[in-house]
C-alpha cells in the first residue's frame, strides 16, 4: 500500500515538474478522465460552438481540401464572435494555436490522410456536467514510418483555450495553447484507433465528404 502511495507521488511529482509530457504509465488515469467528457460533433461546413463556455455560439468551420488523390485534407479553423476595445461591433475573430511557449504554431489544425488510414486528426472535448468550461483540443498525430499503410508511434498533443485578457501586444485575444503531450502505448496505422484505444475518445462523427 505504501508503495502504490509513493508512486503515485512520484507520478503526480513528475506531472508538476514535466507537465507538457504524458508517458504510458499515467495513461489509463487521463483515458478515464477524456473517456468522459463529451466529444464535439463535427461537419464539413459551419459547426456552431460555444468555444469559451460563455453560453455564446462561436464557430468551428471545417473546409475540405481535395487535390485528386488520396491525400486531401480536412482544415479546421476556430472563430470567435465578440467585439473588442478597437471594434466595438461584433465582430469573427480568430483562435490560433501556440506552443507551450507562447510561440505561435498554427491558425488551422488539419487532417492528414492517405488511402489506408489517417495520419493525423482531432478531437474537440467539453466536459458535460460543466458547459461553462471551455472546450479543450487534442491532436492526433502518428509517425510516418515506411508508408501511409505502416504502423508507427502515436502521440497526442492537447491545446487549453487561454484569454489574454491583458491586452498583451502580439498576443490574439484568444488562443489554444499547447498544454501537454501523450505518448501512446502501441503502434497504429490509423490515429482514428488510438483515439479510441489510448484515450477512450470517440469520434466527432461522419467524415465522409463530397469530394
Amino acid at each position: 500500500m505504501h508503495k502504490i502511495i509513493q508512486y503515485k507521488a512520484i507520478l503526480i511529482a513528475l506531472s508538476l515538474l514535466h507537465p507538457d509530457l504524458i508517458h504510458a504509465d499515467n495513461l489509463n488515469n487521463l483515458k478515464e478522465s477524456f473517456s468522459k467528457m463529451e466529444v464535439i460533433q463535427l461537419v464539413n461546413g459551419p459547426n456552431q460552438v460555444d468555444l469559451n463556455g460563455d453560453g455564446k455560439n462561436d464557430l468551428i468551420f471545417v473546409a475540405w481540401r481535395g487535390n485528386y488523390n488520396a491525400h486531401g485534407y480536412s482544415l479546421f479553423t476556430f472563430y470567435m464572435h465578440f467585439p473588442d476595445e478597437n471594434q466595438p461591433e461584433m465582430q469573427w475573430h480568430l483562435v490560433p494555436f501556440v506552443d507551450e511557449k507562447g510561440v505561435p504554431k498554427e491558425d488551422a489544425v488539419s487532417t492528414e490522410e492517405g488511402a489506408d488510414c489517417f495520419l493525423q486528426d482531432i478531437r474537440v472535448l467539453r466536459s458535460p456536467f460543466q458547459k461553462n468550461m471551455p472546450v479543450i483540443v487534442i491532436v492526433g498525430k502518428r509517425d510516418f514510418g515506411k508508408s501511409y499503410a505502416d504502423s508507427a508511434l502515436v502521440k497526442f498533443v492537447v491545446f487549453e483555450l487561454k484569454h489574454n485578457g491583458e491586452g498583451i501586444p502580439g498576443e490574439p485575444p484568444f488562443y489554444f495553447k499547447q498544454k501537454r503531450t501523450i505518448k501512446g502505448k502501441k503502434k497504429y496505422c490509423d490515429i482514428n484507433a488510438a483515439f479510441t484505444e489510448e484515450l477512450g475518445v470517440g469520434d466527432y462523427g461522419k467524415r465522409e465528404t463530397e469530394r
